[in-house]
């Protein structure tokens, strides 16, 4: 059929310019570091203005000052519940050190160093949020709104391929349950916890597990 050809040609043109949305995050840096290094156009969207990603503390919690949700979920003196020897890059391994498990303060040089050592950082528009990703109508080819926070002006790129890594656990989900209602404490998701001194003298039930 026609739409069978289309595609076939669509997969058999070469692909050039790339889309990173979450460009700023550990997925984000990876895939533009190869991307680059298989010499493509490639441009990551960041809407903070830092590397890291969920590993950026900020006291901040609901939404930023340009009203949108906070990404990161870490808390202030968070270790990792991995081993570094997991969790490093395969041509990238964390610098020698003591402890496998590691505070995310040093998680997050690691990042920016992976993204120093391969040239990333120049190929990121930090404080650029993506609003829309949307099929031309060509079919093999897609358009990217995106907002430049400090100016707030829109902008339309066109990419042949876009690569969503703007992470999953960024959006809390909260459970609705019999009885929730009827609770006039304080309720939180943990998306929102930042330091135990809040909870001081106080009798603190949590609900849910580690995944």
């Amino acid at each position: 059929t026609e739409r069978r050809e289309e595609r076939k040609k669509t997969i058999n043109r070469e692909m050039r310019k790339i889309c990173v949305v979450g460009g700023g995050g550990a997925a984000g840096i990876c895939a533009i570091k190869h991307c680059l290094q298989n010499n493509l156009d490639v441009i990551g969207f960041e809407q903070t203005s830092s590397i890291g990603g969920t590993w950026v503390y900020t006291d901040e919690i609901g939404k930023d000052k340009h009203d949108l949700p906070i990404h990161s979920s870490m808390y202030r003196n968070l270790h990792t519940n991995l081993p570094k020897e997991l969790m490093s890059f395969p041509d990238f391994p964390f610098p020698p050190q003591e402890k496998s498990y590691l505070p995310a303060a040093k998680v997050l040089t690691y990042l920016n160093s992976y993204v120093d050592t391969f040239s990333v950082r120049e190929n990121i528009k930090f404080q650029h949020h993506v609003i829309r990703v949307r099929p031309l109508p060509e079919g093999n080819m897609w358009e990217v709104l995106v907002r430049n926070l400090i100016s707030n002006l829109d902008e339309i790129f066109n990419f042949d391929a876009v690569l969503l890594c703007h992470g999953h656990f960024s959006v809390p989900h909260t459970p609705h349950f019999v009885g929730r209602n009827a609770f006039k404490g304080r309720q939180m998701h943990s998306h929102d916890y930042r330091i135990p001194d809040n909870f001081a003298n106080e009798r603190v039930l949590v609900i849910g597990g580690m995944i």
